[in-house]
């Protein structure tokens, strides 16, 4: 599975690091599975780190991992999840941007786009304390 998943339950924040090689849209079902089972342990609300910074994306995996996450609980149309991206990649920008601004994509939890893991968690705990 090239996916690792870290828990920091004490700020109810799930980190999802992708790793190379990756195979969507079958590999977008374990953060959901994941983000479901630890928002039920911890708690709504969640956030969590989706953190691509690893690996290279291409286009074709972007859009079927956004296609299969749709709508589904614990996904990033989750309104109990709020979900943060990190990685340095154009194609992860644009990914978590289009999320947030294009029309189609309309209610996704998108709270933020980062280029290191750090900056993610400090904004992931910023959230959940408000």
């Amino acid at each position: 599975m090239p996916i690792k998943v870290e828990y920091i339950k004490d700020d109810r924040i799930l980190v999802i690091v992708f790793i190379d090689p990756i195979q969507m849209p079958a590999d977008a079902e374990t953060p959901i599975q994941e983000t479901l089972a630890f928002k039920k342990e911890v708690g709504a609300p969640v956030c969590r780190i989706l953190d691509f910074s690893g690996i290279k994306l291409n286009f074709g995996d972007m859009v079927a991992g956004m296609a299969y996450d749709m709508g589904r609980e614990g996904g990033t149309w989750d309104p109990e999840v709020s979900s943060i991206y990190v990685g340095t990649d154009e194609l992860v920008k644009f990914g978590a941007t289009s999320l947030r601004n294009q029309q189609q994509y309309q209610g996704a939890n998108v709270k933020g786009i980062f280029t290191s893991r750090e900056e993610a968690l400090s904004h992931a705990r910023s959230l959940l304390k408000k």
